[in-house]
């Protein structure tokens, strides 16, 4: 069973403490957070949890830009929404996080993360340790159905959709996968050594 401490922001798989995605590819230098300030973090903050409230049907009417941009984009590509701010983990190699948005869109299902103005590199290894984790788990139910991910780019004014291996970006799943897995020996071999050190 997964559980989510939001105040402390830390995944536990039947009480045992698993490492995030984003504390994984910070952890390897890959995350831009060192880069966010904290009135970016609010505003991020604010989109994601109005979004998820529209959805859910307990905010009517969002307040931030980036917020209405998320929701524009669903109601213009006519997006059937299968998920929001969905908890999910990977048994097999131990890591947790959360995906903003899954979604149907022409018949192919997306698994996408919210950026609000900048889209890094990193998004699409993140994006793929969430692919990986969403799709072993409803393998049955989804190996018919294509399967996509992708970057929502957010600004005030506008929204963008990159395909992670679209034309804009001409990247590869495998490739992005290798990115992550990496970021995540090199965190549990430092994991490892602390709890070494520790003894």
């Amino acid at each position: 069973m997964l559980t989510f401490n939001a105040e402390r922001h830390e995944y536990k798989l039947n009480g045992k403490l698993i490492p995030s995605v984003t504390t994984i590819l910070t952890h390897a230098g890959l995350s831009p957070k060192a880069f966010v300030t904290p009135e970016g973090l609010e505003r991020g903050t604010q989109a994601h949890r109005e979004i998820s409230g529209f959805l859910r049907g307990y905010v009517n009417q969002p307040v931030s830009p980036y917020a209405s941009q998320a929701l524009k984009f669903i109601k213009e590509t006519g997006a059937k929404v299968l998920a929001s701010e969905l908890k999910i983990h990977c048994e097999t190699y131990l890591y947790a996080g959360t995906i903003d948005l899954v979604t149907v869109i022409n018949g192919e299902t997306w698994v996408i993360d919210f950026k609000l103005n900048n889209v890094y590199q990193s998004t699409y290894a993140q994006l793929a340790a969430y692919q990986s984790a969403w799709y072993n788990k409803h393998f049955q139910n989804m190996k018919k159905m294509s399967r996509k991910r992708g970057a929502l780019r957010l600004t005030e004014k506008r929204y963008q959709l990159i395909d992670a291996e679209g034309p804009l970006r001409k990247g590869h799943f495998s490739e992005d996968w290798s990115i992550f897995i990496r970021a995540l020996d090199q965190y549990n071999e430092a994991r490892g050594k602390n709890a070494n050190n520790e003894r």
